[in-house]
């Protein structure tokens, strides 16, 4: 359950956020390969992956109000839907099955797909017009 490797396509031109997405994505094909492999600390990973996408929503909401991003509300409504996401893996982690943490590993995936690759890509002309 590999995700796309990070490109440099998918900057965004701000170099903290875009560094900050390419250890999302590291995380993000961590945990799928540890999850298809059976060898990792769920409540480890799960737990590192909540605390670091809070801190990069918290920097890249600092940067999109700071440039003027039009669709900020709407871009954290999307980040807090996929808090309360990883929240609920997070309150059934001990009863979690596999086929729970393959849920796990594709809802991650599929949100670095389709929030930062799709998403996050229309904050980059907002990022290239403020220079």
């Amino acid at each position: 359950m590999a995700l796309t490797k990070w490109e440099t396509q998918y900057s965004l031109g701000d170099p903290e956020i875009d560094e900050q997405h390419q250890v999302l994505f590291e995380m993000t094909d961590r945990i799928g390969s540890a999850i298809t492999s059976r060898s990792l600390n769920m409540t480890e990973a799960l737990a590192g992956l909540m605390m670091y996408a809070s801190e990069h929503f918290h920097t890249e909401e600092t940067l999109m109000r700071r440039i003027g991003y039009p669709e900020l509300p709407l871009h954290r409504l999307g980040h807090a839907a996929f808090e309360r996401q990883l929240m609920c893996f997070a309150l059934q982690i001990h009863a979690a099955s596999y086929q729970d943490w393959d849920r796990l590993a594709t809802l991650a995936t599929n949100w670095m797909s389709n929030h930062v690759l799709t998403g996050d890509m229309d904050i980059r002309r907002y990022v290239l017009h403020s220079r």
